[in-house]
């Protein structure tokens, strides 16, 4: 089956955008192979999924849609998944590669805090070692942290959710201004927003728990019985 990525509207979609659509594709194909799923559609499923925000694609349904869910959420763990959400934010960022790491590091230690809750299928479904891209996705926030002392993560008292936030101005090194508050999304998260009164940077992003599987196995049919 052709891939249908070049006649979807390209949308707002980024470079990064499609990076983790192909790699979310390639896992699918990989998952879809062990459940005796077509690896083609289940491919182009994943790829839907994945842009259906920047180029407005119908996301699938039934067995596919599972297939899909756990292929976008595994596409962005990983040495690679880590290194295309730090692509995407630097977009969202305008480069500010401050900002985007700070975001980066939350929202990837979010992640690994719910991998049972985001991944639609069972372990055994999965193309590869769950431990293994949970293990690399945390060394590549900790090295990342190791390489920028100034910035720390922590735990929100009242949430529970990773907090990544400067301890210094990472610009000029001055003392900095920290605001946390309620995300405004529909699952437990934070808006955390840091200002330099001396140099003027500021930088804001919000953390929330990753939302969860829309549909369940059973409510998406057992690939077996589909």
């Amino acid at each position: 089956m052709p891939s249908q990525v070049a006649a979807m509207p390209a949308g707002s979609c980024s470079p990064a955008d499609h990076a983790l659509a192909e790699e979310a594709a390639r896992h699918a194909a990989e998952i879809a192979e062990k459940l005796g799923l077509p690896t083609d559609t289940a491919a182009e499923a994943a790829r839907r999924l994945a842009l259906s925000r920047c180029a407005n694609t119908q996301p699938p349904e039934g067995p596919l849609r599972l297939v899909a869910e756990t292929a976008v959420a595994l596409a962005k763990l990983g040495y690679t998944g880590t290194a295309i959400q730090l692509a995407r934010l630097l977009k969202r960022k305008k480069s500010d590669i401050h900002a985007a790491l700070q975001a980066l590091a939350a929202r990837q230690l979010a992640a690994l805090d719910s991998l049972d809750t985001i991944l639609c299928l069972p372990h055994e479904a999965l193309p590869q070692s769950l431990e293994d891209l949970a293990e690399a996705t945390r060394e590549a926030i900790e090295r990342l942290l190791a390489e920028h002392p100034k910035l720390e993560a922590a735990r929100d008292p009242a949430t529970g959710l990773p907090v990544a936030a400067y301890t210094r101005c990472p610009r000029c090194g001055a003392p900095i201004e920290t605001r946390t508050g309620p995300a405004g999304c529909p699952r437990p998260g934070l808006r955390v927003e840091q200002r330099c009164p001396s140099c003027g940077w500021t930088s804001s992003y919000t953390v929330c728990k990753p939302p969860p599987c829309s549909i369940t196995l059973e409510e998406g049919c057992r690939p077996d019985n589909s």
